[in-house]
């Protein structure tokens, strides 16, 4: 059976701790036996689950909230073939577009994993800190964001999506849309999401966001 490609670099460090641990590994532990910022084990970690060489696990907490997130090495050798996540995509979105009301499917699937992603955070307690917040997480999924009105608009640069865009059309928007929703109310945020705006300009969708005080749609 073949084995995955070489880990390289911090990475590698990063899945020799996870090797040896004899249970599974919290990003704050790694990070301080590494003497790294946790943002960046967090990355290595994601790239380690996405390449099959580790996965992640509820922990458990004594105290009521939400249990941590800890990360453990999967045994080896992992399958090395090739993989088409491209067609599970179209797969997924296929039944979901042939369905009685595929906006409302898509904008709950896409608001349960904004609000899986994030943690809540009193950093997020004003509309200005909750969308900087926003940005940092649209950037890391991908989009590539560009505030253009301080108050009401990101524009996105990037679709990270765009091939499933042009198969399956605004069903693919309508899940983004609801990513945002569900990332502004995990962060408890005073700002929701109102309308994706697909290619509102050359090579970018726009966001745009409610004025402030508005607050949010309610959680499905």
């Amino acid at each position: 059976m073949a084995e995955n490609p070489p880990v390289p670099g911090r990475r590698a460090e990063v899945l020799r701790l996870l090797t040896a641990a004899p249970e599974p590994v919290g990003v704050a532990a790694i990070a301080g036996r590494l003497r790294a910022h946790p943002n960046t084990v967090r990355f290595h970690l994601d790239a380690l689950v996405r390449s099959g060489h580790a996965e992640r696990v509820a922990g458990h907490e004594a105290r009521p909230g939400r249990p941590p997130l800890l990360f453990r090495a999967l045994p080896g050798p992992q399958a090395a073939g090739p993989r088409d996540y491209r067609l599970l995509a179209d797969m997924l979105l296929a039944d979901i577009v042939a369905g009685v009301d595929p906006v409302t499917v898509a904008k709950q699937a896409g608001r349960r994993w904004g609000r899986r992603i994030v943690e809540p955070t009193q950093d997020a307690a004003t509309p200005a800190a909750a969308k900087r917040l926003l940005v940092r997480e649209l950037d890391r999924v991908g989009f590539a964001p560009h505030t253009v009105h301080a108050d009401r608009t990101v524009d996105l640069g990037n679709c990270p999506f765009l091939e499933a865009v042009h198969a399956h059309g605004r069903v693919v928007c309508d899940l983004h849309l609801g990513f945002v929703e569900g990332v502004l109310n995990r962060l408890g945020a005073q700002i929701s999401a109102v309308e994706l705006i697909p290619f509102a300009e050359a090579g970018r969708c726009r966001l745009v966001l409610s004025a402030p005080g508005h607050g949010l749609p309610a959680a499905r």
